[in-house]
């Protein structure tokens, strides 16, 4: 029998191709139309082969070590139902024929996770042992909060501010920091909206991943959304407020818990009551849990989130970031031009837009409140004092303020006050007593009740109001310089000037008009003020 045709170099390189990637004599023979004994010798020939396969099945093995890791939580599955399984088996009189097969199957389990060790060893691809969240990613003025969240000095955090600030940035960092770094920690993510995550907290974490040097540590998946951590199986969930029923559904795998929340523009979420219910829901099964909330501070000073960050709580800490302590070529020039152009067409707008102040545009009535301390140095020189009373009884409270004008700087000083509920006559004038010797403007609509102080000693006189009143002292009131409350002297007429707003109608467009509520404060300031302002009006 004569020789075959003669190969050609195209058809001998075709045929080594083919046997690093299949790696099988008689396969590459068939495919190919020759003998193996012909794929033998031309393998036999190029040196370099064996080191092309040798590094084509490390290839493999990673990728199947990578497959595999992200089956992470399927493994333990089956691996508990062969353990069940041969254990159930092993009671019965046919064991020997039976679990033979399972303990082959699981050994293969084991072996294939030895040897995947065995090689990510050999191939010297040993990552390195992850830290902390590096200076480099973090901006000037997060290093002492990212230090204060690893110390646990808080369990909640509010960062707010305005545009740019890096709030989003640090909280993604931080998270995927505090997964890497507590092995028991599973992460939540939410926006009030489910539709919004993707591009929003979910695009902010898998930056921050890979920002780390981690993309090859984690599984991020869309369908469902959400990211996994291939070598413990440690998960970050994405959910919607709108659908608190998904977030009391998590489970996290066996001894991990929820560690760390983050809620992203937590000033859209409906109200106080609903962030209770997450926290409630979520942070369940484990001693510690972190909350991050992130938003760019309201317009209004009512808001829920503004008034709950006027109260006092000992385990949160807000941080206000600012734009201009970020480095600027992260935000680039584009932003800071937007920023100075607004600064100088609307100063209002900037200061709220930028830098995160509740500036009330367009909602509040007051715009010139200052909160701050009254020292005793400045009244003691104060010489033109005035008091004013807005009779309740429950719900409405009983309001009490005293004041001092300054005409020359058209300045109000409010540094005193006293609330009371369900107080009869004789026990307010019990709390009163010490202001027997000065004039009191009370409200006229409670003639009996100020016949009864005048009876017991008291200087009470009834505002005289009139058409338009109200409207006129309010709009006096606002075209003061500064009105200047002590809040620790006068918390609860803090909280009124701050948050009164003007009258909205049903569709929440703003009205002209001055709601007769949450105002016990301000009508007793207005009556106390009555001959200040009558005056000026003549």
């Amino acid at each position: 029998m004569g020789r075959g045709k003669p190969l050609g170099d195209k058809k001998r390189k075709l045929i080594i191709a083919e046997y690093v990637r299949l790696q099988n004599y008689r396969e590459v023979a068939r495919v190919h139309g020759v003998s193996d004994v012909t794929v033998r010798r031309l393998v036999a020939k190029e040196p370099k082969v064996s080191q092309d396969v040798a590094q084509k099945q490390i290839e493999n093995t990673e990728d199947t070590l990578a497959y595999m890791a992200s089956q992470h939580e399927t493994k333990k599955r089956i691996a508990d139902k062969l353990l069940k399984a041969i254990e159930a088996k092993a009671e019965t009189v046919d064991m020997f024929t039976n679990v033979k097969d399972l303990t082959t199957a699981y050994g293969i389990i084991v072996d294939k996770e030895l040897k995947f060790a065995e090689v990510k060893g050999l191939s010297g691809d040993k990552p390195e042992v992850y830290r902390e969240l590096p200076a480099r990613v973090l901006g000037n003025e997060w290093a002492d909060v990212n230090r204060s969240v690893d110390e646990r000095e808080y369990s909640q955090f509010d960062f707010r501010g305005g545009r740019g600030s890096l709030k989003s940035s640090f909280c993604g960092l931080k998270l995927v920091d505090l997964i890497m770094l507590n092995k028991q920690f599973c992460g939540l993510a939410i926006r009030q909206l489910k539709d919004n995550l993707r591009d929003s907290v979910y695009s902010q974490i898998v930056w921050a991943i890979d920002e780390l040097g981690l993309t090859d540590e984690f599984h991020c998946t869309k369908s469902p959304l959400e990211i996994k951590r291939k070598s413990t199986g440690q998960t970050i969930y994405f959910r919607g407020a709108d659908d608190p029923g998904k977030i009391k559904s998590i489970k996290p795998p066996n001894e991990m818990h929820i560690g760390v929340i983050w809620i992203e523009e937590a000033d859209q979420l409906r109200g106080a009551d609903i962030l209770r219910n997450i926290v409630q829901s979520a942070f369940r099964g484990g001693d510690e849990g972190i909350l991050f909330r992130s938003y760019n501070t309201p317009i209004s000073q009512q808001h829920y989130i503004n008034v709950e960050g006027r109260k006092e709580n000992p385990r949160r800490l807000i941080h206000h970031s600012h734009f201009k302590n970020a480095p600027r070529r992260w935000l680039g020039e584009r932003f800071w031009e937007e920023a100075e152009s607004l600064r100088e067409s609307n100063e209002r707008a900037y200061r709220h837009e930028y830098d995160g102040e509740a500036t009330g545009t367009g909602a509040n009535v007051f715009e010139n409140i200052t909160r701050r301390t009254i020292s005793d140095d400045e009244m003691r020189r104060f010489d033109r004092l005035h008091y004013g009373l807005d009779f309740g009884y429950y719900p409405d409270p009983l309001h009490f303020a005293e004041m001092h004008f300054d005409a020359t700087r058209q300045k109000l000083y409010i540094y005193g006050e006293k609330r009371l509920w369900k107080s009869s006559n004789e026990n307010t004038a019990r709390e009163l007593k010490d202001y027997q010797g000065v004039t009191i403007a009370a409200d006229s609509a409670e003639p009996k009740s100020i016949a009864d102080f005048n009876a017991w000693g008291f200087n009470m006189a009834g505002a005289i109001k009139g058409p338009g009143s109200v409207d006129y002292s309010m709009k006096w009131l606002q075209s003061l310089s500064e009105i200047i409350i002590d809040p620790s002297r006068c918390r609860y007429t803090a909280e009124e000037f701050l948050t009164y707003e003007y009258e909205r109608n049903k569709d929440g467009e703003i009205m002209s008009g001055y709601p007769d509520a949450n105002n016990h404060s301000i009508d007793a300031v207005r009556y106390a003020l009555e001959p200040v302002w009558k005056r000026r009006g003549k």
